[in-house]
């Protein structure tokens, strides 16, 4: 995974959009992205993806659908469990950094909107 997109708020709160660069994922997925919030040096994924970030590596292979080529890829296991991270579509991505941005040029508390969707992460394979 690598960072493609960075806002940065005066405030000190970063938006940025990850997304899942692998050659299989790129052709086949057009949903390969999520958005990353960085809060005073913490790096925050959506709390539902926290579950895909722990697992153990074997020699299986796990099948993705996909629905740009209507067929079953088979991938790692590591592989997979990004993919799981990175559901969005870039259009998706916008919108909620849209949304992020205009609760901030409302005044709203967004330390205390983005804790209600994001977790602290602790994954260091996505590039910069």
């Amino acid at each position: 995974m690598k960072v493609i997109s960075n806002q940065q708020l005066s405030n000190g709160i970063g938006l940025s959009i990850l997304e899942l660069d692998h050659p299989l994922i790129l052709t086949s997925f057009e949903d390969r992205f999520q958005v990353m919030i960085e809060v005073g040096g913490n790096r925050l994924l959506p709390k539902d993806k926290k579950k895909f970030l722990n697992f153990k590596i074997n020699d299986h292979l796990y099948i993705l659908k996909s629905k740009q080529h209507s067929e079953d890829i088979h991938v790692t296991p590591e592989l997979f469990y990004e993919k799981k991270i990175c559901d969005k579509t870039w259009d998706d991505c916008i919108k909620i950094i849209i949304d992020y941005i205009g609760m901030y040029n409302d005044g709203e508390n967004l330390k205390r909107e983005i804790a209600k969707e994001f977790t602290m992460i602790s994954y260091k394979t996505y590039q910069e």
